[in-house]
């Protein structure tokens, strides 16, 4: 007796990825219902029975992004050592030159894009923000209670300059058509991280 139920979830799923994709290459206010329909065959009824307008798709688009985050997905696997934070960090460098530096961060485009009256969709973004700073703390929280970083290196602001760097890099890049920019920033972020370590804190 499932059957029934089935189908409009996964029709629901479908336009939600359609319109992930869509926001990550084009952005949102140049993302129609009409594009999101069109690459997935539905009609208007299925729309607004599942999201209801426009920002209700952004809005659910951003719940499900978040809640593939919580199960690790989207690089949000635990980051333990310094090889770790290295293959954070490399993940987007990768997928940046798989899309030829044309796109940015999935969830910081459409936080490029946010209006004053859209607390809502700035909620949903920074909840993703938070989500991935929140694993980068716990990582820098770990090697502070290992007394492997120095005294005085905060956790909470490592993390965020860690974010804030992947993110300038990510939109300089894309602006450029080229990774040097983010590269560089990678780079050189790491340097200063890994100067923060206490001797024996190379794990």
């Amino acid at each position: 007796m499932s059957a029934p139920s089935a189908r409009p979830k996964k029709t629901k799923h479908r336009m939600i990825l359609a319109a992930m994709d869509l926001f990550h290459a084009q952005g949102v206010r140049a993302t129609s219902p009409q594009d999101v329909m069109d690459r997935t065959a539905t009609g208007k009824s299925q729309f607004y029975h599942h999201f209801g307008s426009k920002e209700g798709l952004v809005h659910e688009t951003l719940q499900y992004f978040y809640a593939q985050m919580c199960e690790g997905q989207f690089n949000n696997q635990p980051i333990r050592t310094w090889k770790g934070l290295e293959a954070w960090f490399g993940f987007f460098v990768t997928v940046s030159k798989q899309y030829d530096c044309q796109r940015g961060c999935p969830i910081g485009t459409i936080g490029n894009e946010l209006d004053p009256a859209q607390e809502l969709i700035r909620q949903d973004v920074n909840a993703v923000f938070t989500k991935a700073m929140a694993n980068l703390e716990r990582f820098f929280d770990n090697q502070k209670e290992q007394k492997r970083l120095k005294v005085g290196a905060d956790p909470q602001e490592l993390a965020q300059f860690c974010f804030a760097t992947l993110q300038g890099g990510l939109l300089v890049s894309k602006v450029q058509r080229h990774p040097q920019a983010l590269e560089a920033a990678v780079k050189n972020a790491l340097i200063y991280l890994k100067s923060l370590r206490q001797s024996g804190g190379a794990a």
